[in-house]
């Protein structure tokens, strides 16, 4: 029995990659998201939305804190809808 040379082996392993197409589209749609994963990467690097993410959401926890005084005081809660013909309970009188 003859065997075969290192050499022998990996032209056919190259040979039966190219001739088989089994698995290519796996390897494509890998490939596909890797490339949008890089650049997305990219883009969140380079608009530095780390520093924004981590304001804004100081921003959104003082306001859940305290609600009257959030950062830029023009976000007072507002004034619930109701009905005309409703009253408002803790005062008595009818709304509007």
């Amino acid at each position: 029995m003859m065997t075969k040379k290192g050499g022998e082996r990996i032209m056919e392993f190259l040979k039966r990659l190219v001739v088989e197409e089994e698995g290519q589209g796996l390897v494509e749609y890998t490939l596909i998201v890797l490339l949008v994963a890089l650049v997305f990467w990219v883009a969140v690097r380079t608009a530095s939305v780390d520093t924004a993410l981590t304001s804004s959401w100081g921003s959104v926890t003082s306001c859940l804190t305290s609600p009257f005084s959030c950062a830029n005081g023009s976000q007072v809660a507002p004034k619930p809808l109701m009905h005309p013909d409703a009253r408002d309970w803790a005062s008595g009188d009818a709304a509007g």
